[in-house]
């Protein structure tokens, strides 16, 4: 049929084809874009709160405990020492908690977070003996001095220095950050940060070899019905 037409006829069609190719293609350049069923990209998953964020209250049914301990240990002609008594005693398989010797009696508030053992231990030529003390974490943070071998001898004993330990957070999987004198560590449930000084003494009173180790130890949660309050 087109091919029977005149050439003006002809002429008139293109034109109009023409006008209406281009007539639509403005108007879908000016249309919105239909949106498909499905997104063209994965949306962000949503967060959801895990066991390493840090509680802000203190559970009701368990409680924190850690310890901050410093050892004597060494060979030779040392100052000697000789300490008691143990102030607790804390089964870490099963974290059972009681007074011991002649400890005060352990109890927490409900307000309370838990404890922080504090104790010395000294072995062979450095003395003998252990003594130990509960601190309650009444809040977070929550700071104690812990002793630190200073890395000398004074006249009769080794010098020692005190440095902050600060609490900062728990989680609740028993995770804790503590700042230990501006040091900022993490330690998982279980986990140990440890710091040893060996030092080989030659003075007009002593003739050994010293070994001093400072540790914090996080046990994480417990149940607090393991608190012996007797």
């Amino acid at each position: 049929m087109f091919s029977n037409a005149t050439p003006t006829l002809r002429k008139i069609i293109a034109f109009n084809f023409l006008s209406f190719l281009l007539g639509f293609g403005v108007l879908q350049a000016c249309n919105p874009k239909t949106v498909s069923d499905r997104p063209a990209y994965e949306p962000e998953p949503v967060q959801v709160p895990t066991l390493s964020e840090s509680k802000s209250m203190p559970p009701n049914d368990r409680y924190l405990f850690m310890e901050i301990w410093i050892e004597f240990d060494g060979t030779g002609t040392l100052p000697m020492k000789f300490v008691d008594f143990p102030g607790y005693e804390y089964d870490p398989v099963t974290g059972a908690l009681k007074s011991y010797g002649r400890g005060r009696q352990i109890s927490l508030s409900s307000r309370d977070w838990g404890f922080i053992g504090l104790g010395e231990r000294r072995t062979a030529s450095t003395g003998g003996g252990t003594t130990s003390q509960l601190s309650t974490i009444d809040q977070i943070p929550f700071t104690v001095s812990a002793p630190t071998f200073a890395g000398k001898l004074g006249e009769y004993a080794e010098e020692i220095n005190y440095i902050p330990v600060t609490l900062l957070s728990v989680s609740m999987d028993g995770e804790v950050v503590i700042d230990i004198d501006g040091q900022e560590v993490v330690l998982p449930k279980g986990e140990k940060w440890e710091q040893i000084q060996e030092m080989a003494v030659n003075t007009e009173r002593f003739n050994g070899d010293l070994r001093v180790t400072s540790s914090i130890v996080n046990y994480g949660w417990n149940l607090r019905n393991l608190i012996d309050s007797k």
